[in-house]
């Protein structure tokens, strides 16, 4: 099998691994030369993926930003054989699904939304690796009217790769979960660094709690921009309803109200364990 990838960073970079750990030919593509020659020198693809041998390929990964997989479909698209499938890879899909639907009214693009669900605090092609992917869960959304062939498809490439699960949903659907679930995960944390008492001192001997809830908080800020600036209206709601969550714990603690503060304490920790039974 073929497998071509655009966007050598973490995610494009560890999809190459893991295809050629699985015996497949992987080539690939990044804008930045540096990245393109680390690729090649690491043995990360086995070649450059271009126009030319974009149609050898039984599926095409996109590892880029929202708006440089847009470019790219649009770039491309005309020139794809339907045989190919192509797999976008971004944590927004309403804005890239739309346009990748329309084409394929048009053209011969054979194209699904995707997410993986994996990831590491750091970026960039020397964070990869060849077993970010074992036993993760892939959203994917599925042009309309699709054929149970292409889901196959899909399924078969992705096993190769060690995806563990396929869950299909909407793209409007994706964009209102990973609001909260990704994108609100990481303003939390961002805010949260900025006290002065997170570099204080005395900061050095903070428990395990304060560490894993900040982790994210060091991320790629032009990549999350983007994104967050895509999905802002389901952002916004997610975080008008924290804001005003706040708010109520403020109150309790203003107020001296120990049963409103508990109350508040007992409700996050009776959904926190339907949380835990939903997700096993």
């Amino acid at each position: 099998m073929k497998i071509g990838i655009s966007g050598l960073g973490l995610i494009g970079g560890s999809l190459a691994l893991a295809f050629r750990k699985a015996g497949a030919t992987v080539l690939g593509f990044d804008a930045n030369p540096d990245t393109m020659a680390l690729a090649l020198e690491d043995g990360h693809i086995d070649g450059e993926l271009c126009e030319e041998n974009m149609n050898e390929c039984s599926g095409i990964f996109l590892a880029m930003p929202p708006e440089h997989i847009v470019s790219w479909l649009r770039r491309n698209a005309p020139k794809l054989q339907s045989n190919t499938l192509v797999v976008d890879c971004c944590g927004i899909k309403r804005t890239i699904c739309e346009e990748a639907f329309r084409l394929m009214a048009e053209t011969n693009l054979c194209f699904v939304g995707g997410h993986p669900m994996a990831g590491r605090q750091t970026w960039g092609i020397e964070s990869s690796r060849g077993d970010l992917f074992e036993g993760a869960s892939f959203v994917a959304v599925m042009p309309q009217n699709y054929d149970d062939f292409l889901l196959t498809k899909l399924n078969i490439i992705l096993r190769i790769a060690g995806f563990g699960r396929v869950a299909l949903m909407s793209a409007e659907e994706h964009d209102r979960i990973i609001a909260l679930t990704s994108q609100l995960s990481h303003i939390i944390p961002s805010a949260i660094v900025k006290s002065e008492q997170a570099t204080a001192e005395g900061c050095s001997v903070v428990g395990g709690s304060f560490r894993d809830m900040t982790r994210v908080a060091f991320l790629n800020a032009t990549t999350w921009t983007e994104l967050c600036l895509t999905n802002r209206d389901n952002l916004i709601l997610e975080l008008d309803r924290f804001m005003a969550e706040m708010d109520q714990y403020r109150k309790s603690l203003i107020a001296g109200d120990a049963k409103g503060l508990q109350d508040l304490f007992s409700a996050g920790s009776t959904r926190k364990e339907t949380m835990n039974q939903m997700l096993g």
